[in-house]
């Protein structure tokens, strides 16, 4: 057989399965896909002079007020954070964009912005100098994202902090919590909190420890979250033994001023070879905490390979508290199944919304394969949860390869999901957008390419993706490695139905 009859015979194959896959999907009324027009952005070629823009971030404040900001690097010269805003809803931009001006020299990272209810921005990162030795956490405020004339405010130096996390909640309350420790040896988490009023910060730092004093390198991947009443919840991975990884959560019940003292198990209380990573954690009205997470299942061990021994699958599993965080279920419910080929999950996420449905996305590869992003959903708190047989890839017209889902879901019902996909064969990078307008029971037959031109490198882009919950859903991103002063918004008002034919660029007039 000849390559090009293999190659038609590969398509035809395709296409019979994505028929299949179409009907599986249920069908409901098309949504018409964003039209390409205007002209195409750059040809592929030599890279445009100017600063390389990336990882855009969206926030979004009062009366249609938006927020945007990102990196602008040039290699070995400098790094920079502009903010652009809009008040039309992402109608026009503001320009030029603000710049926060990081010290000179610096290297930046773990940038996070958050708005209040009170028209404030907060801006939080970490600053490296040039010889990589002293880090320093500045945080900087904004009435409404023009003027910044509070200036940096210092929250933690030294040699050994991590990326910050930032909260802001109704009340303007604001936390931010960082690593604490080198990156080989044992990392305690430390948290600043406003006390009062959200334009000062208590002195005194709050420390959380490990669960085990003796466990290797401490706290590990944390990530917090809050209810927006008072409750904050930090979940972490551990790790008692070199081969005992298990996922831990500490809660407070106001604001963050006092914590409980012993952190709560939130996986499986197995002993040996029980592998748990990269928590995720969600919480929501009435009391309910969900936390989701990749974890080597040594139970479902699927396939021996010659010279490799066996090969454990990675799974994804979800455990959910319905007083707080106070208690958990004792046994964590696992989403997906073991099949004879050996399957990795990745990058899980959740969305839920007030009446007790919670939605889960995730990235499966089972040999040479990406499948996803899977989605699966629970109508009951998280207590039980579908079989992850919906493939919204399946729905994909260009057949890449899918990576990096994002959920976020509504009080109406409505559920979105994002994700990437690269045409390695064209170096084409594509994003799509797929919805549910009955809490995940039915899919639109065809994902909504939001990107309406092609845009240069088969690389993976930085994305943002926010909605204000009546129907106004924003996707903003960058251009890709190698592309200079590129970021892009697109915008629906309409539940996600219809899109701008071309999306806006904000990074260059």
């Amino acid at each position: 057989m000849t390559m090009r009859l293999a190659r038609q015979l590969r398509l035809l194959i395709l296409a019979l399965t994505a028929a299949c896959a179409a009907g599986a999907l249920q069908e409901t009324t098309p949504v018409k896909p964003v039209s390409p027009g205007g002209p195409p952005q750059e040809a592929s070629g030599e890279r445009p002079k100017g600063p390389e823009y990336a990882g855009p971030e969206l926030a979004i404040g009062q009366e249609g007020r938006l927020y945007l900001r990102w990196f602008a690097a040039e290699p070995r010269k400098s790094v920079d954070i502009l903010l652009s805003r809009s008040e039309d809803r992402g109608a026009t931009w503001s320009w030029p964009p603000v710049s926060l001006k990081p010290a000179e020299g610096a290297r930046v990272s773990g940038l996070a912005m958050a708005s209040d209810p009170k028209g404030g921005l907060w801006v939080v990162w970490r600053e490296v100098d040039r010889d990589g030795r002293r880090y320093d956490l500045v945080l900087m405020r904004s009435q409404d994202g023009a003027q910044w004339g509070e200036g940096r405010r210092a929250l933690g130096s030294g040699p050994d902090l991590g990326i910050p996390r930032l909260l802001a909640d109704r009340d303007g309350h604001v936390v931010v919590a960082w690593l604490k420790g080198s990156p080989k040896g044992h990392r305690d988490l430390e948290i600043a909190r406003s006390s009062g009023s959200a334009a000062t910060f208590a002195s005194k730092l709050i420390r959380l420890s490990a669960a085990f004093p003796r466990s290797r390198f401490g706290i590990m991947h944390p990530e917090l979250t809050s209810d927006g009443g008072g409750n904050l919840y930090v979940v972490w991975e551990e790790t008692p033994t070199p081969t005992d990884f298990r996922i831990y959560l500490n809660r407070s019940l106001d604001w963050g001023k006092t914590w409980a003292t012993q952190p709560i198990l939130v996986s499986a209380p197995e002993e040996g070879a029980y592998r748990a990573h990269k928590p995720q954690i969600l919480a929501a009205p009435k009391e309910r905490v969900y936390v989701i997470w990749e974890q080597t299942d040594r139970s479902s061990v699927t396939l021996q390979q010659p010279g490799r021994g066996m090969i454990p699958d990675r799974l994804i599993y979800v455990n959910r508290s319905l007083d707080h965080g106070q208690t958990w279920l004792p046994k964590p419910i696992r989403l997906n199944e073991a099949r004879p080929e050996p399957i990795v999950s990745l990058d899980p996420q959740l969305s839920t919304d007030q009446g007790g449905h919670v939605y889960a996305i995730w990235l499966e590869v089972e040999g040479p394969d990406t499948k996803g992003p899977l989605f699966a959903r629970s109508s009951d708190s998280g207590m039980g949860w579908s079989k992850p047989g919906v493939r919204l890839d399946l729905t994909s017209p260009f057949w890449g390869r899918p990576a990096r889902p994002m959920i976020r879901s509504d009080e109406a019902g409505h559920v979105w999901v994002l994700w990437q996909e690269l045409i390695a064969d064209q170096q084409q990078w594509k994003l799509l957008m797929n919805r549910s307008d009955d809490r995940g029971l039915t899919w639109r037959p065809h994902a909504i390419p939001l990107a309406s031109s092609p845009q240069r490198g088969g690389r993976y882009r930085g994305v943002a993706f926010d909605h204000d919950g009546q129907g106004r859903l924003y996707v903003a991103w960058d251009g890709g490695p190698g592309n200079a002063q590129e970021i892009y918004v697109n915008r629906s008002a309409d539940f996600g139905a219809t899109w701008l034919p071309r999306e806006v660029r904000v990074g260059r007039q």
